[in-house]
């Protein structure tokens, strides 16, 4: 994974930022990756522009999510990738309502028409595996152990079947419980990247950091949402959050 596979698109092709963006080093191929940060950060632009960075190279992409948040609050795209663009028939979105369904569908990774996928990628995590409710700690944590443990070993076992690392990457509201969730989340995704208000933009940079990240990535990415349109506005040098 790049940190350019999420905003290296949303920068105009010969613009300095995205030249020095794409001069980063990456992050290991097989490093599972925690998206967290605010309601209506951009979490989930970030993600569908992480499934068209690998469907552009021909990968296979799995999207699980929910039908209606994605009706509600669709991702934005930069300007010039459109959805005709014929890289998305790579990527295969899977509608799922509930835990229990999330648990049974990765459970048959294995089986899937077309092949396991070369990047699993799962949108809003916390609400999407139906946890219990945060007054019921000892449960919550368990579902949530047990919704991580499948996908890590879906990803596992796509990545045996393919005889090529399958990355996983999913979003978390970054409120929803807390450090706590945080921490858990953390056994599974260690490659943490998280969002934060920024002035009139976003802020995009590693939470704390693993020893094997490269120095070189503790950049803080600068992004907006606005009409309607990704744009990656600034890359700076900063310390990790």
């Amino acid at each position: 994974m790049h940190l350019s596979d999420l905003l290296g698109n949303a920068a105009p092709p010969a613009s300095d930022v995205r030249r020095r963006l794409e001069a980063l080093p990456a992050f290991a191929p097989a490093a599972h990756c925690l998206l967290s940060g605010p309601e209506r950060s951009g979490k989930t632009s970030l993600l569908f522009q992480a499934a068209f960075s690998a469907a552009r190279q021909g990968k296979r992409v799995l999207l699980l999510c929910r039908r209606k948040k994605l009706e509600q609050t669709p991702p934005l795209m930069p300007d010039g990738i459109a959805i005709s663009d014929p890289s998305w028939q790579h990527v295969h979105i899977k509608y799922l309502d509930s835990g229990l369904e999330l648990l049974r569908y990765v459970s048959l990774i294995h089986a899937l028409p077309g092949g396991p996928p070369d990047l699993l990628l799962v949108d809003d995590l916390h609400t999407l595996a139906e946890l219990p409710a945060a007054d019921r700690p000892r449960p919550r944590d368990m579902a949530l152990c047990r919704i991580l443990a499948s996908l890590h070993e879906a990803a596992h076992v796509a990545s045996q079947l393919k005889g090529s690392p399958c990355q996983l990457i999913a979003t978390e509201a970054s409120n929803a419980d807390g450090p706590r969730l945080l921490y858990i989340m953390q056994r599974w995704l260690p490659l943490a990247l998280h969002i934060r208000p920024a002035g009139q933009a976003n802020a995009l940079a590693l939470l704390n950091p693993q020893p094997d990240v490269p120095a070189a990535c503790c950049v803080r990415l600068m992004f907006s949402l606005k009409h309607g349109t990704l744009a990656l506005e600034d890359l700076q040098p900063t310390v990790t959050w």
